[in-house]
């Protein structure tokens, strides 16, 4: 009995699973975030199905799309992600207009779902439009018209060359201040500030920072203070992680150290020249804004050793063979 219900209700279905794939609807699961001004999940729908249908006498394999527009400093950045049948694409497009980006992520759909599906110009979307309460009438095949694909590749193609014509180069200006541990007698606050340039995952960091004074007492009638300038290169690496930038740098790093002394025998002061190689790894946030900050961990090798001795008394410090640093920073990008 429960077998022959199955069969009844099966039945009953097959006309409208079949009426579904034939009136041309798109298998679309669509995620869609966007502030009020910008086009709705209903709107990309509706601007999917006026513009895209299915193939006569073809299937289509569903599509699984997540969209989101955010707003930026300059306007609106959007992110698109769709998967068929696990073959996953992604886009990103920034514009100054909320609604200029709903043609975008109708069109990346539309050619997303593969050669199953044709893309309609405007007039015959219109047309598609007018006559969509009545059903359509079986359609002669219509011959090929090469150049109806290139022209909507070229529409589709055009603003992802410019995003990654602007994504290509990274200019960057940044400014903050770091922790030096070991490197003078206490941890020493710095103040730094240098640029980013190069490309989006490969960029060199030149950086200047100084030191400002440190004092510190040997004895009860026996005192010191230190201070520094020093100027450091770095090749970085850096890739996106959801909002996320991930870096990673190597490079080296000289500074002119000062110490002084009074209350001892003979009163004075020294420079000494520090060198060494540097290693760091920082995260900044959010990734792909114009500001973003930025906190970086590192660590330094001497590749000398200054000492700091008081005639008749003795060594007053000694910068260690590995040192440490935490910074904090903010950056701009141009």
């Amino acid at each position: 009995m429960r077998r022959g219900c199955w069969l009844a209700l099966a039945w009953c279905l097959f006309p409208i699973v079949n009426a579904r794939a034939e009136d041309g609807a798109l298998p679309l699961d669509l995620t869609w975030q966007a502030p009020k001004e910008c086009a709705s999940s209903a709107d990309i729908r509706a601007e999917l199905a006026r513009i895209a249908r299915v193939r006569p006498g073809l299937s289509v394999t569903p599509l699984e799309a997540r969209g989101r527009i955010e707003r930026t400093a300059s306007g609106y950045r959007l992110s698109l992600r769709t998967n068929r049948n696990g073959e996953i694409g992604e886009r990103q497009l920034s514009a100054s207009e909320c609604r200029s980006l709903a043609r975008h992520v109708t069109l990346v759909l539309a050619v997303a779902f593969g050669e199953g599906v044709e893309i309609l110009d405007e007039t015959e979307a219109s047309e598609a439009d007018a006559d969509a309460p009545r059903p359509a009438p079986p359609a002669p095949p219509e011959p090929p018209v090469p150049a109806a694909e290139p022209k909507l590749a070229a529409r589709v193609a055009e603003p992802r060359r410019a995003r990654d014509s602007a994504a290509s180069s990274r200019r960057e200006l940044w400014a903050g201040a770091s922790v030096l541990f070991d490197v003078l007698p206490s941890p020493a606050l710095s103040a730094m500030a240098g640029a980013n340039l190069g490309w989006q995952q490969l960029w060199l960091r030149p950086r200047v920072s100084w030191l400002p004074r440190v004092d510190a007492q040997l004895e009860q009638d026996l005192d010191t203070r230190y201070d520094g300038l020093g100027g450091a290169l770095a090749v970085c690496a850096g890739t996106p992680l959801t909002s996320l930038l991930v870096n990673a740098c190597l490079g080296g790093s000289a500074w002119a150290l000062r110490g002084r002394a009074w209350g001892a025998p003979e009163s004075g002061s020294a420079v000494a020249p520090w060198y060494a190689g540097t290693a760091d790894a920082g995260l900044s946030w959010p990734a792909h804004s114009r500001f973003r900050a930025a906190l970086d961990a590192g660590v330094a090798v001497s590749l000398s050793t200054p000492r700091f001795v008081i005639d008749g008394w003795g060594e007053a410090h000694r910068v260690p063979r590995v040192t440490s640093s935490l910074a904090l920073a903010l950056v701009l990008a141009l």
